[in-house]
């Protein structure tokens, strides 16, 4: 029976990856992928199971074959954005930012056909946005993918949007990312002092919290004028496009709250999945 199997192992496969714990979350992913196997789950599910699989991945930066299959898999459940449900809809997050980050990372030749997928995510993404919080995050990749189309005047209209939806709101994993991609547009502008800064502090709080895949993906390489070990300073090399390899713990922090708060803004919603 489905009851084998809870929404809390799939937020688990998502959290995986988001803390970079490759083999936890290879573990979970295969028991979960066998007991669906053996059993007769409902599109719903099936669809829930993709989305584990697509954040683990991102949160790895992994997004090769693997970030691919479960891309399609999910689309393959003929759920469309505007009709998802709601406990579903970090997957539009995760493909619009994984999208614009295989954009920024692409060859001159692949550059046309990724533009193309940037674009169409990012406008499944606006389409799924029905609360503040996915409108923002509709916004940061929104703001990415006007970065590298060389848009920047545009791509900073798009990060102030959202930073206005994030008044009054506590939601530190989109306010990073809206930082980041807005610093991207800052540099592109030629502001590139303002840039750095936004972009070192938007990088230390994310390490702190343990949530750099928030700004991993529109990350830009900076100069290392931090203290040892954040994840800025070059740290920022792209996407790697195979499947998962060893990995890094976080670093322990006293805000372990805020950490899993901002994690559960990608994977708690897929808890009520089953």
């Amino acid at each position: 029976a489905e009851g084998t199997i809870t929404g809390l192992d799939y937020v688990g496969i998502g959290i995986a990856g988001l803390l970079e714990q490759p083999t936890v979350g290879i573990e979970r992913l295969t028991r979960v992928r066998q007991a669906l196997t053996d059993m007769q789950p409902s599109r719903i599910s099936v669809a829930g199971f993709q989305v584990a699989l697509a954040s683990f991945h991102f949160g790895l930066n992994e997004l090769g074959a693997p970030f691919e299959e479960a891309i399609n898999d999910f689309h393959a459940q003929k759920l469309p954005p505007w009709n998802c449900p709601y406990n579903l809809s970090s997957f539009w997050i995760v493909q619009a930012y994984g999208r614009v980050s295989q954009l920024l990372n692409a060859a001159e030749g692949d550059r046309k056909e990724r533009s193309r997928m940037a674009r169409r995510a990012v406008l499944e993404l606006r389409a799924a946005a029905r609360t503040p919080l996915l409108k923002a995050h509709y916004f940061a990749a929104r703001s990415g993918y006007l970065v590298a189309k060389g848009r920047y005047p545009a791509a900073l209209r798009a990060s102030t949007k959202g930073q206005a939806l994030l008044v009054g709101l506590d939601g530190p994993g989109i306010e990073m990312a809206v930082q980041m991609s807005r610093s991207r547009a800052l540099a592109g502008a030629g502001h590139q002092q303002e840039s750095e800064r936004m972009a070192v502090a938007a990088s230390r709080l994310a390490e702190d919290l343990g949530i750099t895949a928030f700004v991993r993906w529109i990350q830009p390489d900076l100069p290392d004028r931090s203290r040892r070990g954040a994840t800025f300073g070059g740290a920022n090399k792209g996407p790697t496009f195979a499947g998962p390899q060893g990995g890094h713990g976080v670093r322990a922090s006293g805000r372990a709250a805020r950490q899993l708060e901002a994690l559960l803004q990608v994977g708690a919603a897929a808890a009520r999945v089953l």
